[in-house]
């Protein structure tokens, strides 16, 4: 926990509150951040030290986190523990020369594993909440694109009873993360399956803009899923104010990630999401939009005004979204 202001005596309570035995209280990671790290001996004699060309700091406990996976251990987040952490105290307070080592250390993580960890790594936390079941469920979970595999080790802390199963196309991340959950290697589009049963939930966190299909992939899962099993899925939401302003001054510019991201192949409104699951034979359940902390409908107030003119003010919210999340039943 960083410092958030509170006094001393506010922190104390909140670990006797938090640190308590619990009956699950354990979720596999991929990497710890290293400002509480509690290290075994015998790992640390086998793994070996920092990797000292991530000095002075940034991604050393990214690279330290994938070593322990590849030697056969595993790094542990423990939820009933308390730590607090005032933060960035290590760095010079010049925020230009820290992002220069950010991303000359990130360069050099990628050059040693041959991938991107802030690509791979995210805990899609916003998923699973559209996990409705009661927590001891005995619930079976296929992710599409699970990356390293961090939100199937969040549903197994989540739901202790569950069965997660992942497919990733990156053949490295595939082998780093099968070692913590079992995950597939290949392209979900061609991959023939085999499972020992059928899902409850599969997966998708940004992934079905990226396929040459998405309706023939969420098509195929069908087959995949129990009756009444749903896909639960994030689709970012081309008409996102930054990209509607962009485009109409000429720019459609592609990104290393986001909306435009340039390994996307599709692109997706919220009435295109919803007639694509309506005609594949589902249900949707639940369509939320994520909005955006500074939105161009806000910024430049007068252009987007024009525009709500011509399209209708019941729009605006449309224009704000970064992406959709949508639950979506198999009927």
């Amino acid at each position: 926990m960083v410092d958030t202001g509170k006094s001393i005596e506010e922190y104390y309570n909140i670990a006797i509150k938090n640190n308590v035995p619990k009956r699950n209280c354990y979720e596999k990671k991929s990497i710890l951040i290293m400002f509480a790290t509690l290290i075994k001996r015998s790992v640390w004699n086998n793994v070996g030290e920092l990797d000292e060309r991530f000095t002075p700091g940034n991604y050393e406990d990214n690279d330290y986190g994938v070593r322990v996976i590849m030697s056969g251990y595993s790094n542990v987040l423990c939820w009933n523990s308390f730590i607090f952490h005032y933060g960035s105290r290590s760095f010079s307070q010049d925020k230009r020369q820290y992002l220069n080592v950010l991303d000359d250390n990130k360069k050099k993580f990628i050059e040693k594993w041959g991938f991107s960890p802030n690509y791979y790594l995210f805990t899609r936390t916003e998923l699973v909440e559209y996990i409705t079941e009661p927590e001891d469920s005995p619930i079976s979970v296929l992710e599409i694109g699970c990356g390293l595999g961090d939100t199937l080790c969040y549903i197994k802390y989540k739901y202790p009873n569950s069965d997660v199963h992942g497919i990733e196309l990156v053949e490295k991340v595939a082998e780093i993360g099968n070692k913590k959950v079992d995950i597939k290697c290949g392209n979900a589009e061609d991959l023939e399956m085999v499972f020992p049963s059928k899902f409850d939930y599969i997966l998708f966190g940004d992934v079905l803009e990226h396929l040459k299909d998405p309706d023939g992939m969420i098509r195929k899962m069908r087959g995949y899923l129990k009756d009444n099993g749903c896909i639960i899925a994030s689709i970012p939401n081309i008409m996102n104010a930054e990209v509607i302003y962009n485009l109409l001054h000429g720019d459609f510019t592609y990104q290393d990630s986001g909306i435009l991201d340039r390994t996307h192949l599709r692109f997706f409104t919220k009435n295109e999401i919803l007639r694509m699951f309506n005609r594949e034979g589902y249900e949707i359940e639940q369509i939320k939009g994520t909005v955006t902390k500074t939105t161009k409908t806000d910024n430049y107030k007068e252009f987007f005004d024009v525009i709500l003119d011509l399209v209708g003010r019941e729009n605006k919210p449309l224009f704000d979204v970064y992406q959709f999340v949508v639950r979506a039943r198999k009927i």
